[in-house]
């Protein structure tokens, strides 16, 4: 196998040659042909669009939850579409809501929250828009207009009587004080509103919340505190939060300008590469505007995630810079630009394939996920991964053969005195000594068994810390922490911790005149509301048990006056009225009943309980019954979360082993290789969790991006070593990081200042992925310039003296090993 990848390599290497020579003669041809590339991949941006609902994105489409969601909305949605908006209601001293002036406030919200949106020149209110949902509110209404007149009413909770009439206000009336013996309410300390409406333009329902959210901001009602959540409001916090952090690239660019200008100079500022590095970070903006541009063409939607990613394409672009500028430095000066340009090409190129199919592999691996927000990190990070691939390889080596006629043309004296770096030579001292004496670390062994015995406390913490992990996923993590619609969430959150509601829609009622069928239909009613954590039958609205409470037998005659009479069952119960009247059995079509639910509002927690009524319903087939919640969607994707991130990064490192099998044709090498990417990811893994950072769909993401950057490092000072010439292992080690240890210690510092500027901004999200970078590099940079030399000089003990004697690809090519600033 390894002679087959050597003569691959060989031929690789000749292509490289090839294409380098290609573009040292004739750099504005390709230099325009990227351009233009570039420009008609611009075009595409025309198609842009967003999609930031996180119920949709954050759902995998295979997911019991998706499935339900929809027959829920396909239920409730009459006129094509539905919305939910909630309303959070407390006083503003967090007392009593039943004072005189709360009551008062709280009336006039109710009968206020109508507030008028234009659709087509027509005013629409609420309830021009709630229809069959208008009476969802009328116990609360009917409720707080009780408390503020004292009727002479039984206040019980969660129902109540009026008239002949049973209301249900579990879920609208919270932090109940209750008189244990008569059951009636003493006290409320929160009131949520729940607002359906239905419309079949999405836009006049999202209008009428804005003017909502509007009215709330005008201080009309003083002794109330109030917040508003919805999806789409959620949907808009994520959309500014990420339109607010691609400012921060602004500010990335301009830090990875000066540090690679800074980088560049040289003892000889005539052989410095300001020019060429100014360029060749303008060459991630040119990544980011084709990648936009093609995925837009293609249709599909930008997510804010694809933010994140736009911070790693400056910090990817500019590793490659390093390498080909470090790459250059090493060839002869008194070499052709044509002859320079290709060994530049053939030295760097090998490394940035290994590299870049690796990354390609990491993020193409995200392809696979049928999370959409997962998918879009994918595309966005596997398409840029490709261009910027092409774009370094293409643009920058011309850029360097337009910029050496610097280094060929003659000086005066005076003019020589005046282009120093003095403090060059000494860096570079600095640095040779700094090389040797890792080489001669590596291979000394007591600084191995050392090694070993920091290697196994850092796996300890690393495993430690993977023993805390934890699922947190969380709509407050969507927005930034200070934001209302966060704080709002908090305290809705704890707020219905005690009643929530869980509805159940039968799609396949049947023939409910069968008394063995309608027993069945009970006794799967009975089992929901007795289920683990449920708060019992008095928070059930079941309207067959309700019609039949002072009868013996299911009347079909009856169904429809008793549901089109009460205005709560219209909603709930579909039915051909006239199939019903003339006594059709199967006239009822579906219907939808509910009950609460208590104690459980994390997702992990919840889904216990969503596990447990999906197998009451799967009891029940033959109903077809779905139950839901509107935290089902996010429990299903927090219980599947560990198990993804376990099977992505093992496939990914299976398929990373592969590609060293396949570029790097010295089992050594290999085995280091491998080596140092199980250990710095399980040292990233873990220390994330020692961080703080839980598992969710962002960190899943981060760690997609961070199993491809651990490769790099390692990756190319094992690609490296195996090139290398020397006649001891220490001699290998000392070239190979004298060749690449400075410049992938440049990228990996360049990759953390790109990430820098997101710690200004309030976004979980960046912050995931800056904790992510920065434990990527740093273990990248240990295991590479450390820990992998020492692998490696311990795997030279084994090998015998002929093994040190292979040729260099470099060597045979006439490159000169280092050149001298």
């Amino acid at each position: 196998m390894l002679a087959y990848t050597e003569k691959f390599q060989a031929r690789l290497n000749q292509y490289l040659y090839q294409l380098g020579n290609s573009l040292g003669r004739h750099p504005w041809r390709y230099i325009i042909t990227i351009l233009l590339f570039t420009i008609l991949s611009a075009i595409g941006v025309a198609r842009f669009h967003q999609w930031n609902n996180p119920r949709e994105t954050f759902t995998d489409s295979d997911s019991p939850s998706y499935k339900e969601r929809a027959v829920i909305r396909e239920f409730l949605g009459v006129q094509g579409n539905v919305h939910f908006v909630d309303v959070l209601i407390e006083a503003t001293d967090n007392g009593s809501l039943l004072r005189t002036e709360e009551l008062e406030n709280l009336d006039r919200f109710l009968n206020d929250s109508t507030a008028v949106v234009h659709e087509k020149g027509e005013n629409l209110t609420y309830n021009d828009m709630c229809t069959p949902f208008c009476a969802k509110n009328a116990p609360l209404i009917a409720l707080v207009d009780i408390l503020r007149k004292d009727l002479a009413v039984m206040r019980t909770y969660p129902k109540y009587e009026l008239g002949e009439q049973q209301l249900y206000i579990g879920d609208s009336v919270y932090d109940v004080s209750i008189n244990e013996t008569t059951r009636e309410i003493q006290d409320i300390g929160a009131v949520v509103v729940h607002f359906v409406l239905t419309h079949p333009t999405k836009d006049a329902m999202f209008r009428w919340e804005e003017e909502l959210v509007n009215w709330l901001q005008r201080g009309l009602y003083p002794k109330l505190s109030i917040g508003a959540s919805s999806d789409e409001l959620i949907r808009k916090e994520v959309q500014s939060m990420g339109m607010k952090s691609s400012y921060g690239l602004v500010v990335a660019l301009i830090i990875l300008i000066t540090f690679m200008i800074i980088c560049s100079l040289r003892y000889d500022l005539s052989e410095s590469k300001w020019w060429e590095s100014l360029c060749g970070a303008g060459i991630p903006v040119l990544v980011m505007v084709a990648t936009i541009g093609l995925v837009s063409a293609s249709g599909y939607a930008f997510q804010s995630i694809a933010v994140a990613v736009m911070f790693l394409i400056l910090a990817i672009g500019i590793d490659d810079v390093f390498l080909m500028i470090a790459a250059w430095h090493r060839t002869d000066k008194k070499l052709p630009v044509a002859e320079r340009t290709a060994r530049t090409v053939e030295s760097s190129g090998s490394s940035m394939t290994v590299t870049s199919i690796t990354n390609f592999i990491s993020f193409g691996n995200g392809l696979l996920s049928t999370t959409p927000v997962l998918q879009c990190f994918a595309i966005y990070a596997t398409v840029a991964s490709v261009i910027g691939f092409v774009f370094q390889l293409i643009l920058f080596p011309s850029i360097l053969a337009l910029g050496a006629y610097k280094e060929t043309k003659v000086k005066t004296k005076e003019e020589k005195c005046c282009t120093r770096f003095p403090p060059a030579p000494y860096l570079e001292k600095f640095r040779r000594s700094v090389c040797r004496g890792i080489a001669k670390c590596a291979t000394n062994g007591y600084v191995q068994l050392a090694t070993i015995f920091l290697m196994l406390v850092y796996w300890a913490a690393s495993v430690y810390g993977l023993t805390l992990m934890e699922t947190e996923l969380a709509i407050q993590h969507l927005a930034p922490k200070e934001s209302p619609l966060v704080r709002m969430r908090i305290e809705f959150d704890e707020t219905v911790k005690k009643m929530q509601t869980m509805v159940v829609v039968v799609k396949n009622p049947g023939d409910l005149t069968n008394s063995t069928r309608l027993e069945r239909m009970n006794a799967m009613v009975r089992e929901f509301e007795t289920a683990p954590h449920s708060y019992g039958n008095a928070s059930t609205l079941y309207w067959i048990r309700e019609m039949m409470a002072d009868e013996e037998k299911f009347d079909l005659s009856s169904v429809a006056d008793f549901v089109t009479d009460t205005p709560q069952w219209i909603a709930l119960v579909k039915l051909d009225v006239g199939e019903c009247e003339e006594g059709n059995k199967q006239c009822i079509k579906e219907f939808m009943f509910t009950t609460g639910f208590t104690d459980y509002v994390r997702y992990n927690d919840v889904f216990k309980l969503i596990s447990h009524w999906r197998q009451i319903a799967d009891k029940y087939s033959e109903f077809q019954a779905y139950p839901y919640t509107e935290r089902s969607d996010f429990s299903d994707s927090a219980n599947s979360l560990v198990e993804t991130i376990w099977w992505t990064i093992m496939s990914e490192v299976i398929c990373m082993v592969l590609a060293f099998i396949f570029f790097i044709p010295n089992m050594n090498s290999i085995i280091a290789a491998t080596f140092a990417l199980f250990s710095v990811n399980l040292g990233v893994l873990g220390f994330l969790n020692l961080w703080g950072v839980g598992v969710d769909p962002f960190s899943l993401a981060s760690l997609l991006m961070s199993v491809g950057f651990s490769v790099d490092i390692c990756a190319h000072v094992s690609y490296h070593y195996y090139q290398m010439k020397g006649e001891s292992p220490q001699t290998r080690i000392e070239h190979t990081i004298s060749d690449v240890g400075w410049a992938t210690t440049q990228g990996a510092l360049s990759t953390i200042f790109a990430m820098s500027p997101t710690v200004f901004f309030d976004s979980y999200l960046l912050h995931v992925f800056f904790k992510t970078v920065i434990l990527v590099n740093t273990f990248g940079l240990i295991h590479g310039l450390f820990v992998l030399p020492v692998l490696l000089g311990i795997l030279s003990r084994f090998q015998t003296p002929k093994f040190f004697k292979r040729r260099n690809i470099q060597d045979v090519n006439g490159l000169a090993e280092t050149s001298k600033y």
